[in-house]
């Protein structure tokens, strides 16, 4: 099987799996496919767990959602909310 490179997604909601509650065909979504993935994201489509994924903001082109800069936030909340749920008012991690 051929390793397909790429982290960074940006793109439209096409078709759902029946246990998906976030997303809904037509929402536009970015994501880092680093976590839990690994890579995949040079491909025309791409078939992830929703966890990789966020709604892109209304105000942000696909070019900027795709932007490697973003990952470092996306990375870092995709593994916060992984391993440690954050609850609001939280400050710290004990």
């Amino acid at each position: 099987m051929h390793k397909i490179l790429g982290t960074d997604i940006a793109g439209q909601i096409i078709e759902v799996g029946t246990k998906v509650k976030q997303f809904q065909p037509g929402d536009e979504i970015w994501g880092d496919l680093s976590f839990p993935l690994g890579s995949g994201a040079f491909a025309e489509y791409v078939c992830v767990p929703e966890d990789a994924l966020r709604l892109k903001p209304a105000s942000m082109t696909f070019e900027e959602a795709g932007q490697p800069y973003l990952r470092r936030g996306a990375v870092a909340l995709q593994n916060l909310l992984a391993k440690r749920p954050i609850q609001p008012g939280q400050k710290g991690f004990n």
